[in-house]
């Protein structure tokens, strides 16, 4: 099974992929299509990059072996938000998708075998990408994560605010104007979430939801809820959910910096939290993102909601 986190950024995608990845049945591998796009120089979790890491070099020799060039396999990329109409529209014949899907393919078995686990997930969280393993690949699971925009903003802001943020072509326009570029971030997140619910509806069995706050204040129920809608057997997660056992990071590529830990620790309900947003910015983000917050369930008057988790790197042991 090739499963798939989609969502927007800063919603907890990177503890859930680590977290998810300790089980017995599910190997992560991170932003797989990001990291692999820089694979002459990602670091991998293990402390190797991709060319030197024994896993992707096994990863590697069994997606040649099924006659895919290893530089194609790394330019496939993700399709981007922009490409979402046309995966949309594209015909199951269309040789461009086709050929997409059966490049995913390979690289999910390669990955599952070298593992030796039966399902792979990888959190790139894109739609686009969501929707053409929707249409292409058939054993293809997704996980819609949403967090409250309060939260998400919460980090664009802290990033803008310590100059940690400039590292894309998105993220120079914080540098002309803040105030636009965070108005841009939370439109973006009732966008995507928009899309996703959509998606949703389209396949349905195919999609499950998962907010983040739920997660944190009961991640026994909500694994098993994963679990019971996607045939998975996640038993073996209960005391590392519980935050009683440190996680094991995987061979993860692209996304956030905790993935380089040795290991983490998910501590359900707990951790620090950000300073809250402005009045000014909590304003705009209940007026860019009010219907679907209170569709999902989040308040908008402003009282205490529940406290979001993180993941506390170990030291190495």
């Amino acid at each position: 099974m090739y499963l798939y986190i989609m969502g927007r950024g800063y919603s907890g995608s990177t503890i859930l992929d680590i977290l998810l990845g300790n089980s017995s049945e599910v190997e992560s591998v991170g932003e797989l299509l990001a990291g692999l796009s820089r694979a002459d120089r990602e670091p991998c979790s293990c402390g190797a990059t991709i060319p030197n890491c024994p896993f992707w070099r096994e990863v590697r020799s069994r997606v040649e072996a099924e006659g895919i060039p290893w530089d194609e396999a790394c330019r496939i990329g993700d399709p981007g938000a922009r490409a979402l109409w046309r995966v949309w529209h594209a015909g199951r014949a269309d040789p461009v998708m086709a050929r997409r899907a059966q490049i995913t393919q390979a690289l999910a078995r390669a990955i599952t075998t070298t593992a030796g686990k039966p399902h792979m997930l990888e959190s790139s969280k894109t739609p686009a990408h969501g929707l053409l393993l929707l249409r292409h690949v058939p054993e293809a699971r997704l996980i819609h994560l949403v967090r409250d925009p309060r939260h998400v903003l919460q980090s664009h802001f802290w990033r803008v605010r310590t100059h940690t943020h400039f590292n894309s072509r998105r993220h120079r326009l914080a540098g002309r104007s803040v105030p636009l570029f965070l108005a841009r971030m939370a439109a973006s997140w009732t966008l995507v979430n928009l899309v996703c619910g959509v998606m949703a509806r389209a396949f349905p069995g195919r999609v499950v939801q998962v907010r983040f706050e739920d997660l944190c204040a009961r991640p026994a129920s909500e694994l098993d809820r994963v679990a019971r809608a996607f045939g998975l057997d996640l038993a073996d997660l209960s005391s590392k959910a519980a935050g009683q056992k440190p996680l094991v990071v995987g061979h993860n590529i692209g996304g956030n910096h905790l993935r380089q830990a040795d290991t983490v620790r998910f501590e359900p309900g707990g951790g620090r939290t950000r300073p809250p947003l402005p009045r000014w910015l909590e304003a705009m983000v209940i007026l860019l993102c009010g219907p679907l917050m209170w569709q999902y369930g989040y308040r908008l008057d402003g009282r205490p909601r529940p406290a979001g988790s993180r993941a506390v790197q170990s030291s190495p042991s």
